[in-house]
C-alpha cells in the first residue's frame, strides 16, 4: 500500500496518488495490489462510476504534494515500454522516475492511461463532455445540468461504455473540476442571422391595439364607499377597440395592405369614404 489511501463508503481502498482531474476517471472499486506481485491487476466487475469528491477522507502522507500528474504517468509508462524486446526493468525506470515504487504501479498507470480500457474511456467521456460545454458556452447557449448529463451519456455511447452512469455526484464533481457554476444571466443577445438575407427579405410585424377612451379603472374616493362610480364619454368606446398589424422590412418600407381587426364585424366605423378602400379578409 502507498503512503496514503482513499477509503470509500464500501471500505475498499485505492491508490490516490493522482491529480484532481484523474479522480474523475479512477475506478472506485480498483484495489491496490501487493507491490511484490509483478502481474497486472485484474479489472473490477463493478461498472457504475461514482467519482469521490470528499477530500476530507484523504489521509495525506509526506508524498501528497509530490503526487504524480497524468503527464508524469504517461511518460513513465512510455519509458517502461520503450525496450526493444521487452519492458525495461523496474530499477531502470526508477532511475528516471523516482515516484515509481513497483511494477504493479506501472501496470495500474498503464491501465489508467490506456484509451481502450474502462478508465481510459471514462477519461474520454470527461473530455468529450468538457468539449461540448466549451462549444455551447462559446455560442452563448443557455446550459443546465440536464445538458451535461445528455452530453456525458452521448459520450458514453460514443466510446461504447454502456455501463457508465451519470450521477448527480459526477455532475457536481465535473463542474467543480472545471470551475463551472450556476450564474445569473445579465445580458441577452440574438444570433446574427440578418446578414444572411437581403434587407427586403427581413420583415417585422407587430400588433397595436387602440381604444377610443382609456381609463386606469381606479380613482380616489372617500373610504367606505361601497359602489365607486365614474362618468365617461361613452360606454361603448370603453369596451370596444380595433387592432392593426403593420409590416415593415429592413429598408424601412411599409408593406401594403395594412391588416385591421375592427371593433365590430360590420366595419362601418370610419365613414363611407375610408370604408370604400377596405378589403375584407
Amino acid at each position: 500500500m502507498d503512503d496514503f489511501e482513499l477509503v470509500y463508503d464500501n471500505g475498499l481502498p485505492c491508490d490516490v496518488s493522482v491529480t484532481d482531474e484523474e479522480l474523475m476517471v479512477l475506478d472506485d472499486r480498483l484495489m491496490d495490489v501487493d507491490e511484490s506481485d509483478n502481474s497486472a491487476p485484474e479489472s473490477s466487475s463493478h461498472e457504475v462510476f461514482e467519482p469521490n469528491s470528499d477530500h476530507g477522507n484523504l489521509k495525506r502522507g509526506s508524498g501528497w504534494k509530490n503526487a504524480p500528474s497524468l503527464e508524469y504517468k504517461m511518460q513513465a509508462v512510455a519509458y517502461w515500454k520503450s525496450g526493444k524486446k521487452k519492458r525495461l526493468s523496474l530499477p531502470n525506470v526508477q532511475n528516471r522516475f523516482v515516484l515509481v515504487t513497483s511494477k504493479s504501479l506501472l501496470f495500474k498507470w498503464a491501465q489508467q492511461i490506456d484509451p481502450k480500457s474502462r478508465l481510459g474511456k471514462m477519461r474520454r467521456i470527461f473530455e468529450i463532455t468538457k468539449a461540448a460545454f466549451d462549444k455551447a458556452e462559446g455560442e452563448l447557449t443557455i446550459i443546465h445540468d440536464c445538458d451535461l448529463t445528455k452530453w456525458a451519456r452521448d459520450a458514453a455511447g460514443e466510446v461504447e461504455l454502456s455501463s457508465f452512469r451519470v450521477s448527480k455526484h459526477w455532475i457536481q464533481r465535473f463542474k467543480k473540476l472545471n470551475n463551472i457554476g450556476d450564474r445569473k444571466i445579465t445580458e441577452y443577445y440574438v444570433k446574427e442571422l440578418i446578414t444572411s438575407y437581403g434587407p427586403d427579405c427581413v420583415l417585422n410585424a407587430d400588433q397595436s391595439g387602440f381604444q377610443y377612451e382609456i381609463h386606469s379603472g381606479r380613482t380616489l374616493r372617500t373610504r367606505g364607499t361601497k359602489k365607486v362610480k365614474a362618468c365617461v364619454q361613452s360606454i361603448s368606446k370603453m369596451t370596444h377597440s380595433y387592432t392593426i398589424m403593420p409590416i415593415i422590412d429592413a429598408n424601412g418600407k411599409l408593406f401594403s395592405p395594412l391588416f385591421i381587426v375592427m371593433k365590430e364585424v360590420t366595419g362601418e366605423h370610419f365613414g363611407p369614404s375610408p370604408a370604400g378602400s377596405f378589403y375584407g379578409a
